[in-house]
């Protein structure tokens, strides 16, 4: 017979195990539930990870594509579209052990602004501002503008217009009349007049009027429109010049980008000038850059393409040394010797010529014929400037202190126009000859249900980035 206590006590042992399995199982499944909640998260964080790094590396790839002559020559970082791709998210993905899913897309890319190339000129110069003349060539032109009002040029031209004399004038100075003929003229017209002693200023008249002949035919060579015995001609030529010191505020001139940016645009892209002997500031030939001869310099200038801004820029540097030379000629006391001479011997024949009803002021004669002279001295200069060489501007004891190329003529103009129309006139060139070019990207994607977003750009452009 069996033992009952045996039999409770194996009983008892039993049912104790079967609560111990039943609660272990309890435990056991809520220990998976939250390990695999655990892993999951794991898996999600470390998946979340993954694409922001993803993200980011796609962006700084983007970003680090920058075109580098545009930054070697002209100091911009820019991106192109043909850079912008998910390459680098999709490796990075796929490299951690993820399959590729969604593809990332790009928004928000940012084209170039005059504010960003305001601040990439700005850091351009940073180290080449101080090689940039500036105030004193604008106290040299000024001073040139002023001058013409104190010899009175202007006015002396205007008075001979508007008197009987034009006519007369500007005949012997086109060379249509010459003093021998006006000599022979008056001596039919009063038998008491005797041109002989008159025979030293006919001379020098006529080596005067050749001069001139000759140096307005180069000028139409030009195709510059500009005809040097034509009065109301060099009244608006003198007038473009004495213009441009009206053209830009005070305030302006005193802003410390204002130069920067003028020299930048001057300096730094191709001109009229030949490519074989012409390159931007760091020494890259423009060829490099774009096959034909551009006049880029011209046209940021002027807003004129092609050869209207060649031409406009021409006569602005015509203007300026007519100008330059008027000053130098009335200083000249051996020429106005000479010339108050033939201005005597002509205001003397006229008078003859038209039986006493024509007075010309030979004063005012001498200051006309050296205004005309200037014009026909500056058509060789302008020619030599358009052909690479210099001009002195300014001396002091007989020494050269400002001399200009054409490229500083350009940058001597470029000063009188605002940094908005310099610009964007530049970012057309250079959209031109590189294409868009773009400073900030925002990259977005939206993975799992998840919105995963980075923008960034360039940190020459003052932005957060």
């Amino acid at each position: 017979m069996s033992n009952p206590l045996l039999v409770h006590k194996h009983y008892s042992v039993r049912s104790r195990h079967g609560t111990t399995t039943v609660f272990l199982g309890i435990v056991l499944s809520a220990l998976v539930l939250v390990e695999c909640t655990f892993l999951v998260f794991v898996w999600n964080l470390n998946y979340q990870m993954t694409v922001n790094q993803a993200i980011k590396a796609q962006t700084e790839c983007i970003l680090s594509d920058y075109n580098r002559q545009l930054f070697n020559v002209y100091g911009i970082y820019a991106f192109f579209e043909d850079s912008v791709n998910d390459d680098i998210f999709r490796r990075v993905i796929e490299a951690n052990g993820y399959e590729e899913g969604d593809r990332i897309e790009a928004f928000g890319v940012e084209p170039i602004s005059t504010d960003d190339l305001r601040a990439a000129i700005s850091g351009y110069y940073s180290y080449r501002s101080s090689g940039i003349l500036f105030s004193e060539l604008i106290d040299c032109l000024s001073g040139m503008i002023d001058s013409l009002d104190q010899i009175g040029v202007c006015d002396a031209i205007k008075d001979i217009t508007s008197s009987d004399s034009a006519g007369y004038v500007q005949n012997i100075l086109s060379g249509a009349s010459t003093v021998d003929g006006l000599i022979n003229t008056a001596a039919d017209t009063d038998k008491a007049f005797n041109g002989d002693e008159y025979c030293d200023e006919a001379n020098d008249c006529s080596a005067y009027q050749e001069s001139v002949v000759n140096a307005d035919n180069d000028l139409e060579s030009l195709n510059i429109g500009i005809d040097i015995t034509d009065f109301g001609s060099v009244l608006n030529c003198l007038d473009s010049f004495i213009n441009i010191k009206s053209d830009i505020s005070d305030d302006v001139m005193t802003v410390a980008f204002h130069p920067l940016c003028a020299h930048y645009a001057a300096y730094n892209f191709d001109c009229n000038l030949s490519n074989d002997c012409d390159s931007t500031i760091n020494g890259t030939g423009f060829s490099e850059i774009h096959g034909s001869n551009n006049s880029d310099s011209e046209y940021i200038l002027t807003g004129l393409s092609g050869p209207g801004g060649t031409v406009f820029i021409a006569m602005m540097i015509y203007a300026t040394v007519f100008t330059k030379n008027i000053i130098n000629d009335f200083a000249d006391e051996e020429l106005r010797a000479v010339l108050d001479g033939v201005s005597a011997a002509i205001s003397a024949i006229i008078g003859v010529v038209s039986c006493g009803t024509v007075v010309i002021d030979p004063e005012i004669l001498t200051t006309v014929m050296i205004v005309i002279k200037a014009a026909a001295e500056s058509v060789k200069t302008l020619i030599d400037v358009l052909n690479g060489e210099e001009f002195t501007l300014l001396e002091f004891e007989n020494v050269g202190a400002i001399s200009l190329g054409y490229r500083d003529f350009i940058f001597a103009f470029m000063l009188f126009v605002p940094d908005d129309k310099m610009m964007n006139r530049i970012i057309t060139v250079l959209r031109r000859d590189y294409g868009q070019m773009y400073t900030r990207i925002n990259m977005q994607a939206d993975i799992n249900g998840i919105d995963y977003s980075i923008d960034k750009g360039y940190t020459m452009y003052n932005r957060e980035g």
